[in-house]
């Protein structure tokens, strides 16, 4: 009787024993594992099965570490039947994944559409990384009706302005719809959704798809005495003074020069985001004289100056933003994120600086161009930059460059460009492409 007591007591022990110490390695591994690491069993097993025990054992091999640091990676593609390649492992969309520490490769694929890759990095700073991909589909070209001759004018988000004579053709989105609108010969397009007579401007509705008279007496008088009046930033300006009015009658009197977002006068420099948001004045003198950039990042403005942002502010305590060029040339705010253009050597260079999601800018080297007429907008995670004579698109976080189009650009929209095929000739058709995006 004491003996078998004693058995069941040592039993219990053992099996308490047991549990204990199997609850002590899951709660280890679970420590672990929710600091980033991973113990990689197979780690060993595996090279000695694939190259021997006896060469392993010789050390011809280098070992690798039981325990690994890990993240994950979540990509969503659009279309969601793309195929997605992590170094060489197929993903599919939606999928997460567990991968180690340090540099990889994603790629993706879909029939019909234009693919990319990327190099990304897990590291302990950033042990994550997620995208949405929505894919470019490969554009359609078709010739139209229109000849290179015909001039056309943007006067909305979604509508074009075509005039010869008193008649005047008025395009829809992607130009698939025109209906022919009259206007007196007086009245010629001065930018964005204006036209002028001299006297009097109209500006184009999108809502009434129609021109309305815009009745304000301090713009009617100053037009009065406009010579070649110009609509471009938020603000009418004319060529025989240096004054500007906007279409509130806000007026900046002895403008030396004007930008995107800054106006220089005498001695003050203004910045504003918006026309309805005149931010801050400064003091004109020293390098801002002379500089063109002007950024507004968190609620700092900066100035480019050779391959830097500085703040404006000596006493913000912000240190200068480089990048990795000799120049930068032209820069673009789009929502929260900025795009910059900047010289490398005898190489022109986008850069993506997303300084609230991504710890390093993106760059990405351009085709030799004339850069003139830039315009850069995104559309779902894909970057679109039109200069005069061309068309191309980048996904925001790869590094390669795509062409959509090498010729005269006479209209871009969301999903459409119009333009004249290189070396034609002035009687020759415009031609239109298209794509979709994610769809």
């Amino acid at each position: 009787m004491l003996d078998s007591y004693f058995e069941e007591v040592h039993k219990r022990r053992l099996i308490a024993r047991i549990f204990w110490t199997v609850v002590l390695i899951f709660a280890v591994l679970l420590f672990f594992f929710f600091k980033g690491y991973y113990f990689a069993f197979n780690v060993g097993m595996e090279t000695i099965w694939k190259s021997g025990g006896e060469e392993y054992g010789k050390n011809t091999h280098e070992s690798e570490p039981i325990i690994k640091q890990f993240g994950v990676v979540h990509i969503i593609t659009k279309p969601s039947d793309t195929g997605i390649v992590f170094d060489t492992e197929d993903l599919r969309s939606g999928e997460r994944k567990i991968v180690d520490y340090g540099k990889h490769t994603l790629s993706y694929q879909k029939n019909g559409y234009i693919g990319g890759s990327r190099n990304i990095t897990i590291d302990h700073d950033i042990p994550y990384y997620m995208d949405k991909i929505s894919l470019v589909s490969l554009p359609k070209y078709e010739q139209t009706t229109l000849r290179a001759s015909h001039t056309l004018y943007q006067i909305s988000d979604t509508h074009w302005l075509s005039l010869s004579g008193s008649q005047a053709m008025l395009f829809g989105e992607s130009f698939d719809s025109k209906k022919n609108i009259s206007i007196q010969k007086t009245w010629y397009p001065v930018g964005d959704r204006y036209l002028t007579n001299g006297k009097s401007i109209i500006a184009y509705n999108d809502f009434l798809e129609a021109f309305s008279i815009q009745n304000n007496p301090k713009v009617q008088n100053f037009l009065r005495k406009c010579s070649q009046p110009h609509y471009q930033y938020g603000f009418f300006s004319c060529k025989n003074h240096n004054t500007l009015i906007s279409q509130d009658a806000k007026m900046f009197t002895g403008v030396l020069e004007r930008g995107r977002n800054f106006i220089k006068q005498k001695n003050t420099l203004i910045l504003y985001e918006n026309t309805d948001n005149l931010a801050q004045h400064f003091v004109l003198s020293g390098s801002l004289v002379q500089a063109k950039t002007f950024v507004h990042i968190d609620e700092d403005w900066y100035v480019g100056s050779g391959s830097s942002l500085f703040p404006m502010s000596n006493s913000s305590g912000l240190d200068p933003i480089s990048f990795d060029v000799e120049a930068l040339f032209f820069s673009q705010k789009i929502q929260d994120f900025f795009v910059f253009l900047g010289k490398k050597g005898d190489k022109t260079v986008a850069i993506v600086f997303d300084p609230k999601h991504e710890s390093l800018p993106n760059t990405v080297e351009l085709p030799d161009l004339n850069w003139k007429d830039i315009k850069i907008v995104e559309s779902q995670g894909t970057i679109f930059i039109k200069t005069r004579d061309a068309l191309l698109f980048f996904y925001k976080k790869d590094s390669v460059v795509h062409w959509i189009v090498d010729g005269e650009i006479r209209a871009f929209g969301k999903n459409f460009v119009i333009y004249v095929p290189k070396d034609s000739n002035k009687n020759s058709a415009l031609w239109k492409a298209t794509w979709k995006i994610g769809s």
